[in-house]
């Protein structure tokens, strides 16, 4: 079954999904230096 069923390969959500990249919110909104 371990063979039959690499789900960790088949579904890589880490790399599909980088919304760390995406959504730089942290530079998008600088409010502290804005003060």
């Amino acid at each position: 079954a371990k063979e039959e069923a690499p789900a960790k390969e088949e579904a890589p959500a880490k790399e599909e999904a980088p919304a760390k990249e995406e959504a730089p919110a942290k530079e998008e909104a600088p409010k502290k230096d804005s003060k």
